[in-house]
């Protein structure tokens, strides 16, 4: 890479003017691949994840899941109208698991203007009205909170979190809302809890290792069992 750096024009350029070059590479949360199950191994599910970034797009390649590129435009309620379409695609495809993300709320957070971020997220809700939840169980929920104040790019405060679809039992909570959602019968969760709260709506739990699997913390049924053989 500082090869290639150094062969390129903007560099040649700054040569020329005798200013310093850019050849220093900065890695942002980089790591060595280790390994691990795929989701279909661990979760029992799989299908697609679909993202504009390329960095989300790997984590879900990574993790045995189809990357679907999906650009964010000038339009977010477009895109994520676009988003839901693409979702039911998938599913009638036979996908058993799709995710989605969109940045639009996260970037409204980053101008730390609440009035924006309020009507970014008010603007986006008309295109959830399609949502598959008469065959799927979904769930909406933010990776992380981004706070218009104070100066913190994200937090650790928890955001809202709302799982809907055939089955899922109904609880007074009426608002798409850090303190409302609180309320709610699932109470607070870890990110941990996220899939098996997810299997078990969708009657695909473990049982907390009664069923067999060859990996540690598989939180789904088996994708893989180890079957029992007899010899005689």
């Amino acid at each position: 890479m500082i090869e290639r750096l150094a062969r390129h024009e903007i560099n040649a350029a700054r040569r020329e003017r005798g200013a310093p070059e850019l050849n220093v590479i900065t890695l942002k949360w980089w790591g060595r691949l280790r390994a691990h199950p795929r989701f279909l191994e661990r979760h029992g599910v799989t299908g697609a994840f679909v993202a504009e970034s390329a960095f989300l797009r790997g984590l879900g390649g990574a993790l045995g899941l189809e990357p679907v590129e999906a650009a964010e435009t000038d339009d977010p309620v477009g895109d994520l109208r676009k988003r839901v379409a693409l979702a039911q695609e998938r599913l009638d495809a036979g996908d058993t698991f799709v995710f989605v993300h969109q940045k639009t709320t996260d970037a409204a957070g980053h101008t730390k203007d609440p009035t924006v971020k309020r009507d970014t997220i008010a603007a986006l809700d008309e295109a959830l009205a399609r949502l598959p939840t008469d065959r799927a169980i979904v769930c909406v929920t933010g990776d992380h909170a981004t706070p218009a104040s104070p100066e913190v790019i994200h937090s650790g405060d928890p955001v809202p979190f709302a799982i809907a679809g055939p089955g899922v039992r109904a609880d007074p909570v009426r608002r798409f809302g850090e303190l409302d959602c609180s309320a709610g019968i699932l109470g607070q969760l870890r990110g941990p809890d996220v899939m098996p709260v997810l299997l078990n709506a969708a009657d695909r739990p473990l049982f907390l290792g009664s069923r067999p699997t060859p990996y540690d913390g598989a939180d789904g049924y088996p994708a893989l069992l180890e079957p029992l053989r007899s010899d005689a």
